[in-house]
């Protein structure tokens, strides 16, 4: 999963210009990408065994919790994509 990870985060900074991305692992198997593009962070994290998505926008304060659960990689990855191409 992590090469996955390392290949959309790779994807993603030649299709978003400005984008930067990181990925964070645990312990218990929980990984995450973060990207943070024009002002907003976008997460694409696997917790347990479910893939979800999320954007923070800039001065939303705390934890705002996986908004969309996606089936698997692939579909957690085209809703991180909706949401990054959204004006």
């Amino acid at each position: 999963m992590i090469a996955d990870l390392e290949k959309l985060s790779i994807d993603i900074k030649a299709e978003f210009t400005g984008a930067t991305t990181d990925i964070e692992s645990y312990a218990n198997g929980s990984m995450m990408l973060n990207v943070r593009f024009k002002k907003k962070l976008f997460i694409l994290g696997f917790v347990g065994n479910r893939w979800g998505v999320d954007m923070v926008r800039e001065g939303e304060i705390g934890d705002t919790g996986i908004r969309i659960l996606a089936a698997d990689f692939a579909a957690g990855t085209a809703d991180l994509l909706r949401l990054m191409r959204a004006p």
